[in-house]
């Protein structure tokens, strides 16, 4: 994507920069005009995708384990389950473990929840326990656990309210730096940054929250989200079309799932406003941007978005192409299937092809469940794909 007066090289496509054929035609400062047509093509991503061969029968040892961190404890459990979807910042987990083992979970006159170092068939998550029930019936006895990942340190009830600004200009994955600190200091976590990044001016960033609630508020300007990482200090961010859903024909999937590997498929059509041509602005010094569906006669427009943090161009086509690429008809998808060795857990933000019939359906993965309740262990997909 190349405006009129850009003497830099356009930059090169890539699966965690969000792409496609778009045309923004306009977006102007408040004084002044830029004007530049993107169509920027995104080839397959590295690498090759996994490809799950088809067997008459699958064989899957499994194996789950709960231990208590950091002493290493093993925790007795009957089952449990962990969640993630493209709206959450962290994994959901619940487990059911004997009555005998409350004392490994019970954080007692310690402060904060215990945290657990959960193993589904050697994927490790690190989740806190910050719920305890117990439950009982004649000649049995049980407790029930629930909590969320180590991210939920950033949030409340862990993370104060705070006023995060930026009294010098930075850029947007700067910004998430900055707010990763506490007088300066950094908290120790870090970010993987999968935008295409953009300026912000001084004084253009004012949130008051969380660390998480700051954080998200910067990755929604343009249209991404926030994924945590299973065991480390880190956030990922990622836009919510890494390519524009007019662009899946030509791409290359992460997982290719054949009909015999899938134990269970349930779908729903939805059918969204047909939009093709957004406004997208920014507020005192931010930019207006109009975004147009290359192709398209820009005849359906979406309603108005306004953020503080759309400062620039990037910002504005990277909004843009977000709310563009969640219009049309649909299809919800879920699909139930063991955690192979393979595919492990498929995390949201994956493309994965799947047989829908005769057809041969590309979607992106929107949310996972994993559920181990021995000696059977599953993985839910909730995908999006396009009619």
């Amino acid at each position: 994507c190349r405006g009129r007066g850009d003497t830099g090289p356009p930059g090169r496509g890539s699966r965690s920069a969000p792409s496609g054929r778009v045309v923004s035609p306009a977006l102007a400062p408040a004084s002044a005009h830029l004007l530049f047509f993107c169509e920027n093509h995104t080839g397959p991503p590295d690498g090759e995708p996994v490809v799950v061969p088809i067997r008459r029968v699958y064989f899957v040892i499994n194996n789950v384990t709960l231990h208590r961190v950091p002493d290493g404890a093993e925790v007795p459990v009957f089952n449990l389950s962990l969640s993630l979807d493209a709206a959450s910042w962290t994994w959901g987990f619940e487990a059911s473990l004997p009555a005998s083992a409350e004392y490994l979970v019970d954080p007692g006159a310690a402060s904060g929840p215990v945290e657990l170092l959960a193993s589904v068939n050697g994927t490790a998550f690190r989740v806190l326990a910050e719920n305890i029930s117990r439950e009982r019936t004649f000649g049995d006895a049980s407790i029930r656990i629930s909590g969320r990942g180590r991210t939920a340190v950033l949030a409340a009830p862990y993370a104060p309210a705070m006023t995060f600004s930026n009294a010098e200009g930075r850029t947007a994955r700067q910004l998430m730096d900055e707010v990763l600190t506490v007088n300066g200091v950094p908290l120790g976590w870090s970010v993987d940054w999968g935008l295409t990044d953009w300026n912000v001016p001084a004084g253009a960033f004012a949130h008051q929250g969380t660390w998480i609630e700051a954080l998200a508020a910067i990755a929604g300007a343009a249209g991404g989200y926030l994924m945590p990482h299973p065991t480390a200090q880190s956030l990922r961010v990622r836009h919510r079309y890494p390519v524009a859903p007019w662009e899946w024909g030509s791409l290359t999937p992460d997982f290719v799932l054949p009909v015999d590997a899938v134990a269970r498929e349930s779908v729903r059509w939805l059918e969204k406003p047909a939009y093709n041509r957004v406004f997208v602005s920014g507020q005192e010094v931010g930019v207006l941007g109009q975004v147009t569906r290359a192709g398209t006669a820009g005849n359906v427009l979406a309603p108005m978005v306004v953020d503080a943090l759309i400062t620039e161009a990037p910002a504005a086509r990277q909004r843009g192409i977000a709310i563009l690429s969640d219009t049309g008809r649909q299809i919800e998808v879920s699909l139930r299937l063991p955690v192979l060795a393979e595919t492990g857990i498929i995390e949201p933000g994956a493309f994965v092809e799947y047989q829908d019939g005769s057809v041969t359906r590309l979607g992106l993965v929107r949310a996972t469940q994993g559920q181990a309740g021995f000696p059977e262990v599953w993985q839910t997909l909730g995908v999006q794909a396009y009619a």
